[in-house]
């Protein structure tokens, strides 16, 4: 089992809905490079699928999508906002700003004995235009 240290939390919504014991930022993100991913959470029949720990925060019915952030170093970063429009399409290219909070391993795979995944509250994000 794999323990991350962070409970729901129903008195106030926080960031994704969970809070953990440390919530301090650990890093700051000015205009980095990464690139969009969307994760099923919940059972996919037609691909990998990803769950919460220690549940599914937002009470969605499963199976849902998320949109995370894969930056430097294959970091998964779950933002607190929603990303909404052209940023809800998987392998797009963003720039973005922001701050990663030490709330981290916050998802897992079936049958996979790791955890990923930290909070992160953006500032500012846009899509990388071709050049």
């Amino acid at each position: 089992m794999i323990n991350t240290g962070c409970e729901k939390d129903e008195s106030h919504i926080e960031c994704l809905e969970v809070t953990c014991e440390d919530e301090e930022t650990k890093e700051i993100y000015s205009n980095e490079s990464g690139v969009i991913r969307e994760l099923v959470i919940g059972h996919n029949p037609n691909g990998e699928s990803y769950d919460f720990i220690p549940e599914n925060p937002s009470g969605k019915v499963e199976p849902y999508s998320l949109f995370v952030i894969l930056a430097k170093d294959n970091e998964l970063l779950i933002p607190c906002q929603n990303l909404l429009g052209s940023f809800m399409d998987d392998s797009i290219a963003v720039t973005f700003s922001g701050t990663r909070i030490a709330c981290c391993n916050l998802l897992t795979q079936p049958n996979v004995r790791t955890s990923f995944g930290c909070k992160f509250e953006i500032t500012s994000i846009e899509l990388l235009s071709d050049k």
